[in-house]
């Protein structure tokens, strides 16, 4: 079964929302505050739809499709005052509109198996005595897609090491360019050419980067730890995609033994994306100016105005992947016949 890991962030104007005595304010895509102090309890907050009649009045669907019989693992991040009040509503409809089965996940983690009956579905968020709330995401992954991970915390990702082979000394970290409504991951297909490689990934918008504070101690102490534990004598940072390889001449630059390998649109986000308060956007601003060592393995002809939407996550272009696994190996058997 293909990849199945969405992410559902709370987006102005999609979905319903419960207005009375509410304030909401929408500080970035994945950070939504909530306040009502007179919201009963059992009342839902917010609903996300699936196809149906939702579809052709607005054009979109904010709930991905699932795979009827499949089981799934709902995870949540959000901040919730007082703690423990929230539970997640999901309600199961067959292809006339009838409701099959309806499901509570009162904690973030749960699993929940779609049914085999199933046409479409909704999501609610469940006030259960909450006053007020910072939600950042929904997570929607099959089960049989989990991995062995070395970190999972705050969105950000960092897979164990794939493909190891004994006695390496050379590892390869691939910083995932960002997905709109999924968590990127470079397909095997790709990462076994690679081998003894780490992908780091988030569901943050923008995954913060790469950069914000958090993710900078969380992704350098993870690597730091693996550098202990291995014999590595290098690391290889790889990005393919605007913020990925500016994130891996970032990283690459923290190790004595770092070396970047990135496209050459890194850093080309256009200015009139709009990208409010996202943590680590700041630091990537000023990255974009300086000049770090790097290589670059692929060309991109890029047009000089680039419209908004080419930068927000619609585009997946790790399949430029395979432009350096091809690059790397001739600039092995480069370096051996030169020796």
């Amino acid at each position: 079964m293909a990849e199945q890991n969405f992410v559902i962030y709370w987006q102005h104007n999609i979905g319903d929302n419960y207005l009375y005595g509410s304030k909401i304010s929408y500080v970035n895509t994945d950070q939504v505050v909530f306040e009502n102090n007179l919201m009963a309890s059992g009342t839902k907050i917010h609903t996300w739809h699936a196809a149906g009649n939702y579809q052709s009045e607005h054009g979109i669907v904010p709930l991905p499709e699932l795979t009827p019989g499949v089981t799934y693992q709902l995870t949540y991040d959000a901040q919730i005052f007082p703690e423990k009040h929230l539970y997640i509503e999901c309600r199961f409809f067959d292809r006339f509109n009838r409701q099959i089965e309806r499901i509570f996940i009162k904690q973030s983690g749960q699993s929940f198996v779609y049914p085999k009956t199933a046409y479409e579905y909704e999501i609610s968020l469940l006030n259960t005595g909450l006053t007020n709330m910072t939600f950042h995401y929904l997570q929607i992954q099959s089960v049989d897609n989990t991995l062995p991970q070395l970190y999972d915390q705050d969105g950000l990702v960092i897979s164990d090491v794939m493909y190891a082979t004994d006695n390496a000394t050379n590892l390869k970290i691939i910083f995932n360019e960002p997905l709109l409504g999924k968590r990127s991951w470079v397909d095997e297909s790709l990462t076994q050419q690679i081998r003894d490689v780490i992908q780091i990934s988030s569901q943050y918008t923008c995954a913060q980067f790469y950069l914000s504070d958090g993710y900078q101690n969380a992704i350098n102490d993870t690597i730091y730890q693996l550098q202990k534990a291995y014999d590595i004598q290098s690391i290889q940072f790889i990005g393919y995609g605007p913020i990925s390889s500016l994130a891996a001449q970032f990283y690459a630059s923290e190790f004595s033994v770092g070396e970047a390998y990135v496209t050459s649109d890194f850093g080309h986000i256009p200015s009139a994306l709009q990208l409010g308060k996202t943590p680590g956007l700041e630091t990537f601003n000023l990255y974009q100016g300086i000049d770090m060592p790097h290589q670059t393995y692929l060309t991109i002809d890029r047009p000089a105005a680039l419209p908004a939407i080419d930068a927000i996550g619609l585009f997946d272009y790790a399949e430029r992947l395979q432009v350096f696994i091809d690059w790397a190996k001739t600039e092995r058997v480069t370096h051996v016949e030169s020796q």
